[in-house]
């Protein structure tokens, strides 16, 4: 099974190379009609380029240019002002040129930064291309306390006891502000994902996000913004303050 890109990470890998043909690339343009537009721009960006620079010749053009710097009859790069003197105005080809150039880099540098995503995009992208496969694992091969731990710590991060039980996966997940951690709490009757983004800030202190019948709060916390994923209210909070709670007693350690 091919797992897709995000959109952020299709978005980056198209910027590094715009003809690549993997499988996970081409899924993100069969799944996400963003990564579709976006490729599809891209590539009418680079015909219009390519189209630009393959400029023909004539078949006489050295001919031409000879024709040209001698300032010979019918030179196309030399006019007689109107005191009848023949006028240099190869600068005419060369400013078009250079405007056609500016056109290119101006559609390039817009193209790079359009459609920027927010944290609030990124989340829900992560949900919807790695959610369903994180928990499905956490079912399927759940984790010891010894190795959730493991995990907590590469970000400097312990739990206590209650915490640790509810914890029964976790694995390093890459965010825009570089590296951060998913978690699934089981909580018996159902299960909370949740997406640790260190070092990250919301201009609000909780928001919330809905995709299909899963919820997802967000909310700030004294190293980051803890991000939940879950059907049932209830979860959510107890988590948030199990999480929130946690963070904060280490943050007075430090």
């Amino acid at each position: 099974m091919t797992i897709a890109m995000n959109y952020r990470e299709f978005k980056r890998q198209l910027m590094i190379d715009p003809y690549d043909r993997s499988q996970a690339f081409m899924a993100a343009q069969a799944e996400d009609f963003r990564c579709a537009d976006l490729a599809r721009r891209s590539d009418q960006l680079e015909t219009s380029l390519r189209q630009a620079l393959e400029v023909q010749p004539p078949a006489d053009w050295p001919q031409q240019l000879t024709a040209q710097i001698t300032g010979a009859a019918g030179s196309e790069i030399f006019a007689d002002n109107a005191a009848g003197e023949r006028r240099f105005v190869g600068w005419l080809p060369a400013m078009a040129a250079g405007l056609a150039m500016g056109a290119g880099l101006a559609a390039t540098v817009l193209f790079l930064n359009s459609e920027e995503p927010t944290l609030q995009d990124f989340v829900v992208e992560h949900w919807q291309y790695d959610g369903a496969a994180t928990e499905l694992m956490a079912r399927q091969s759940p984790m010891q306390t010894a190795g959730n731990a493991r995990i907590l710590a590469i970000l400097q991060l312990t739990a206590d006891p209650s915490l640790m039980e509810a914890i029964v996966y976790s694995r390093n997940c890459g965010t825009p502000h570089g590296n951060g951690i998913h978690l699934v709490m089981d909580f018996g009757a159902d299960t909370v994902s949740v997406l640790y983004i260190p070092d990250a800030q919301l201009s609000e202190d909780a928001t919330y996000a809905q995709t299909g019948a899963t919820r997802i709060l967000l909310s700030n916390a004294s190293r980051g913004v803890i991000v939940l994923f879950g059907e049932n209210q209830h979860s959510l909070d107890r988590a948030l303050q199990m999480l929130q709670a946690e963070l904060e007693e280490q943050q007075q350690l430090v």
